[in-house]
């Protein structure tokens, strides 16, 4: 009996895992992309980050008025997180060129030039720095500006994102991203 228990149980798994992936397959294959190896650090919430992606934005919109900038994340949020700042940045690819050089002396060195972004990714003030020029008919754009806006607008659905970042401190850096995959595919 012990043994078809455990069958079962994997077997649900297994099942829920399908799920994932075929609802999101882009997004779940993009998870084994984080190390397994590295522990997921959960921080208080720092109002002093919020200030930093606050006047990073009023920069950023400064240099291209004409492209819509989103600070996103946890401490855009105003809750606990990684102690990290996350900008998106709407930007036809054709505009990439000229925006990042117009860019290049607030951020620095590119870290990553793809065909649908371009990324940003330092440190400053002891937290992270990610920003992206995202072609806005991305679907990476789309859903982490909508996720971020029903966060935002959901209070309930934000105090389960809560607790998901208080039990995480001990996961690995992939298992997280997959628990938040799998909070917002039921959500979102």
């Amino acid at each position: 009996m012990e043994v078809l228990d455990t069958f079962v149980s994997q077997a649900k798994q297994l099942y829920k895992e399908f799920l994932l992936f075929r609802r999101n397959p882009i997004e779940y294959i993009y998870l084994f992309t984080y190390p397994a190896d590295k522990k997921v650090v959960i921080q208080p919430y720092d109002p002093e980050i919020t200030k930093v992606g606050e006047m990073l934005v009023n920069n950023i919109k400064t240099l291209l008025p004409e492209m819509p900038a989103y600070y996103i994340g946890s401490s855009a949020l105003r809750i606990a997180g990684q102690r990290d700042i996350d900008i998106y940045i709407a930007c036809p690819p054709e505009h990439f060129s000229s925006s990042e050089k117009k860019l290049i002396p607030l951020l620095g060195k590119l870290h990553k030039k793809k065909s649908k972004f371009v990324q940003w990714l330092y440190r400053k003030n002891s937290c992270m720095v990610d920003v992206l020029l995202v072609d806005p008919r991305s679907s990476m754009f789309k859903k982490a500006v909508k996720t971020y806006e029903v966060l935002k607008a959901d209070k309930e659905l934000l105090e389960e994102y809560k607790k998901l970042k208080e039990q995480s401190s001990h996961l690995s850096m992939r298992e997280y991203q997959k628990k938040k995959l799998e909070l917002f595919d039921k959500t979102i």
